[in-house]
């Protein structure tokens, strides 16, 4: 007899429980208010969009597939109109390239641009722009030449580093001149250095037209030059060319609106020393 009025003792207790909660909430709400509570809360739930994280000045997702527009030449253009825009999601991350400094393509001849500028490319390098840990290479060109091509100085400038750094990133050896109004321009990946630079020491001036070294593959496994502009940047205790602003180099050698796949001939001319 006394396992059954255990049995009926605990069903009681439960109904009872059920029923103090289904009390309690009707207690709170009326059945129609109740309804509308619980469609109240779904809506809310199932309508309202997630905000859109705001995105960090590195991060992949802004800078490829940019919303930034700007006309496009199909084919290498020196129409000014084709001037490429700062990016408007990041502008005060990049500048132009001051009016003062008539800058030429590093080299003699013809050669394709194998990627270009951060809109389209799908390099992490050329993404890299704000960030005053690194090498704000937004606008950076690679361009497809075999190993040992002469490059040359783009303008007159200064050599702040010409050094070895294949044991420490994917640059190899790399060389910055500086050009004035706060303008370096980059050289990365090259086979010969025609310099030791370490801080700016020794000095060496060069002048447009100049033979800095050739270009390689080191740091890399595919031949080609990568060529970039910083304004406002740093050497680092490392050597290298960081933060600043990303510059569109734009007018070189009266280009305009450089993209992938454009042959840009250059009208650099070797100085004869």
């Amino acid at each position: 007899m006394k396992k059954p009025l255990i049995c009926i003792l605990a069903v009681s207790t439960l109904g009872l429980a059920g029923c103090a909660r289904e009390d309690s909430r009707l207690a709170a709400y009326p059945p129609a208010a109740a309804q509308e509570v619980e469609a109240l809360e779904d809506a809310v739930t199932t309508e309202q969009p997630e905000p859109t994280p705001s995105p960090t000045p590195t991060q992949r997702s802004q800078l490829a597939g940019s919303a930034t527009e700007f006309p496009i030449s199909a084919e290498p253009t020196k129409d000014p109109a084709y001037l490429t825009p700062l990016p408007v999601e990041m502008p005060e991350a990049a500048a132009h390239l001051p009016a003062e400094i008539d800058l030429k393509l590093p080299w003699e001849g013809t050669y394709r641009i194998s990627n270009g500028y951060g809109y389209e490319s799908r390099s992490w390098t050329h993404q890299t722009i704000g960030n005053e840990a690194s090498a704000n290479d937004f606008f950076a060109l690679d361009v497809a030449m075999p190993i040992g091509v002469e490059l040359l100085a783009p303008a007159d400038g200064v050599i702040l580093t010409s050094q070895d750094r294949t044991d420490l990133d994917s640059y190899g050896k790399y060389m910055v001149i500086d050009h004035g109004h706060g303008i370096h321009s980059v050289y990365a990946h090259m086979d010969e250095l025609r310099w030791e630079v370490e801080q700016g020491e020794p000095r060496i001036e060069v002048r447009q037209g100049q033979l800095i070294g050739t270009s390689g593959t080191t740091g890399t496994r595919v031949p080609h030059l990568h060529f970039a502009l910083h304004k406002n940047s740093r050497i680092s205790h490392s050597g290298a060319d960081v933060g600043g602003l990303a510059v569109v180099p734009e007018p070189i050698s009266g280009y305009y609106g450089i993209r992938a796949g454009h042959e840009l001939t250059s009208d650099n001319v070797k100085l004869e020393e």
